[in-house]
């Protein structure tokens, strides 16, 4: 199976020899430690394995022969892509406002919520580091009379891939 949240790997326990077929349990595992309640031969990737390595451990029993276990390599469950958007409430302020930011986190996976730090830019300059989950209106510094292009970058966290949003033209004018 692809190695993605909601995908389905199934353990083939294969063929232990000549004989009797065995009978065959399974256990699979998330970074070597057993995934509690998952014993069948297949498995949902799930948010919690986002970031992590899966294994499946085959136990075979035949009656007559020692019990045998094999366990796979783990594979890499990779991070879910995200998406960051910004809008501003206004496009054009005075220089004694701040300005405000509307940063939203999303993913397409289901039972991911994004939450990590972002850092906002304007042009190749750090404004500032926020803390955000899902959603958050930010308050900017006060910035210089000018034009300022913003934008957000999301850092990622351990279940999710970084992401950047589209460039915002925001205009900061002299007075009030």
């Amino acid at each position: 199976g692809r190695y993605a949240a909601g995908q389905v790997l199934t353990a083939n326990p294969g063929s232990w020899g000549s004989g009797s077929t065995p009978t065959y349990s399974f256990q699979w595992k998330r970074d070597g430690q057993d995934v509690a309640g998952a014993t069948a031969a297949t498995y949902s990737i799930s948010s919690s394995d986002l970031g992590h390595s899966l294994a499946v451990t085959v136990t075979a029993v035949r009656t007559g022969y020692h019990t045998a276990t094999f366990t796979t390599s783990n594979v890499p469950v990779g991070k879910v892509a995200s998406t960051t958007t910004a809008k501003l409430k206004k496009a054009k302020i005075p220089a004694t406002k701040r300005a405000a930011l509307v940063v939203r986190l999303g993913t397409g996976a289901t039972g991911v919520k994004p939450a990590g730090k972002v850092a906002v830019y304007d042009g190749k300059k750090l404004l500032r580091r926020y803390a955000v989950s899902g959603s958050k209106t930010l308050t900017l510094p006060k910035l210089k009379a000018g034009v300022h292009r913003l934008r957000v970058v999301f850092a990622g966290s351990s279940v999710t891939k970084g992401s950047t949003s589209k460039v915002l033209k925001l205009t900061v004018v002299k007075g009030r």
